[in-house]
């Protein structure tokens, strides 16, 4: 996980998880802001045309040399501090307990006569959802996790209409 900020008009870059620190130019930190790991070769024709500003040459060059920061384990690195299949299985227990809130959720907004708590359910929900989809594969399970996956995942959709559909507005089949 890499943090890009600004201060005092020094461009920094942290890699959490290395711990290593970067005192960027200002092509090299625009550039950084756009990676994604893991990089090719050579900078992409798409990056440089999200950044005309800058000529292709030079960031080729910072793209270089943003390579050799993640090949030395500057950048980019893995967290090696997460056992992957607890973490996997703590987002997916949470994401449970906040489908199984939603009735309290919307019974309290109708006693309490204060819609907004549906709005700041799915907010929350959303996010529980999110962490859940970084955290835990569908695609390329077993059959068995695949299809628990899946219906934790449809069921998030159903409850998300359910609450749009309550505060009025109209869920999108597809996005």
């Amino acid at each position: 996980m890499v943090h890009t900020f600004q201060c005092l008009g020094v461009n920094i870059a942290v890699d959490v998880n290395s711990g290593a620190v970067h005192v960027l130019d200002e092509l090299t930190y625009h550039l950084l802001e756009q990676v994604q790991p893991p990089m090719g070769e050579h900078c992409p024709a798409e990056l440089c045309a999200r950044l005309p500003q800058y000529d292709p040459a030079a960031l080729e060059e910072s793209w270089q040399e943003l390579r050799g920061l993640a090949a030395e384990g500057l950048l980019f690195e893995e967290d090696d501090y997460i056992d992957r299949e607890k973490a996997a299985s703590m987002q997916q227990q949470a994401l449970v307990k906040a489908l199984a809130q939603y009735p309290e959720e919307v019974h309290q907004a109708a006693r309490t006569y204060d819609p907004s708590r549906i709005n700041r359910y799915l907010v929350s929900l959303a996010g529980d959802f999110h962490r859940f989809y970084n955290a835990c594969r569908i695609k390329g399970e077993e059959a068995a996790v695949l299809a628990a996956r899946l219906k934790l995942a449809d069921t998030v959709r159903a409850v998300i209409a359910n609450c749009l559909s309550l505060i009025g507005v109209a869920a999108p089949e597809k996005m």
